[in-house]
């Protein structure tokens, strides 16, 4: 698998992500989820909030996150 850069903050690949991540945070916050920020960085409580999180979101893309080798392609990731 190839490894992208980060795109500069201008390029729209990054505004659209950015946004994505904002929808995602105010709808896990409306539904009153705590998000990984909320905690201090590595603490147990951060830890579950990212791994609840991180669950949420790769079944929201149609994969299970209780399979052991996550398989990128089944969640439209394509390389370039």
């Amino acid at each position: 698998m190839t490894i992208r850069p980060i795109p500069p903050k201008d390029d729209p690949l990054w505004q659209h992500a950015r946004a994505f991540q904002e929808q995602v945070e105010a709808r896990w916050r409306e539904a009153g989820k705590a998000l990984p920020s909320d905690f201090p960085l590595d603490s147990p409580e951060f830890l579950a909030a990212e791994e609840a999180l991180l669950d949420e979101l790769i079944r929201a893309l149609g994969g299970d996150p209780e399979h052991p080798e996550l398989d990128l392609g089944s969640l439209g990731h394509t390389e370039q």
